[in-house]
């Protein structure tokens, strides 16, 4: 019984000195190691982030489309409205409005 406590108690002492020797000798394996790990952390998050992105850039050029047409259909309807026959026809049914006859002509004069 002595005999393995006398064991365990060199083991509680020398193991950590075992364990830092370990890494000490194999410190570029453990740096390796956590570049590795690091490394693949870092492909993860950019790939997340260019998924993001790509998702934000497709779902602006849809808007930038619908936008457009929306454009074109302001641009269509406004030429529409700016016809002279509409206004003219307008302007005789709702205004009442008419031609000047010539004879109804007064020309100004500047001296």
């Amino acid at each position: 019984m002595t005999f393995i406590k006398s064991i365990t108690e060199k083991l509680e002492t020398t193991l950590p000195v075992i364990l830092l020797q370990r890494l000490v000798k194999f410190r570029w394996i453990l740096l390796l190691a956590v570049l590795v790990w690091a490394n693949a952390i870092t492909v993860a998050y950019i790939t997340h982030k260019n998924r993001s992105h790509t998702a934000l850039l497709e779902h602006l050029k849809h808007e930038q489309y619908q936008l457009e047409m929306e454009w074109e259909a302001l641009r269509l309807e406004q030429g529409t409205l700016a016809e002279h026959n509409r206004i003219e026809n307008m302007a005789k049914q709702k205004l009442a409005m008419k031609n000047v006859a010539a004879t109804d002509e007064v020309l100004i004069e500047q001296d």
